[in-house]
């Protein structure tokens, strides 16, 4: 399971690199806000890759529950990203329709997988305790 984990988080990195320059590029306008936002999402991004790997590597329950928690952390901060570093304020635009929400979604699933992680440690260490 923890592999799956793995290859969620990994894809889920790819998506935040990814979208913001091609299918769910921010507003074209240089030095907007959006833009800004956009090139944080993918740093973002690459450290949740980096995340994803790194549960390929790692053996130890207690290393999985670390991984877990700074997995969670990247996503929470992804999360808040778009907040920080604001968008545009009108409906219409490419940021507030696209950018904006694939970010937030993409980053929930990263929450998702690292509270997973912990769970899964945690529930993997107890039927090694047994």
């Amino acid at each position: 399971m923890k592999k799956l984990l793995g290859i969620i988080v990994i894809i889920a990195g790819i998506f935040l690199v990814v979208a913001p320059q091609t299918f769910f590029a921010p507003c074209d306008m240089d030095g907007a806000a959006c833009t800004y936002m956009a090139k944080a999402v993918q740093v973002i991004g690459v450290f949740v890759v980096l995340n994803g790997l790194t549960g390929f590597v790692i053996k130890e329950n207690k290393a999985y529950i670390w991984l877990g928690i700074v997995t969670t952390i990247t996503g929470i901060i992804g999360e808040l990203v778009p907040q920080y570093f604001g968008y545009c304020d009108m409906k219409t635009m490419a940021c507030v329709v696209g950018t904006v929400p694939a970010t937030q979604i993409a980053s929930a699933i990263v929450i998702v997988v690292g509270v997973l992680y912990i769970l899964a440690s945690i529930i993997s260490s107890r039927r090694n305790h047994d």
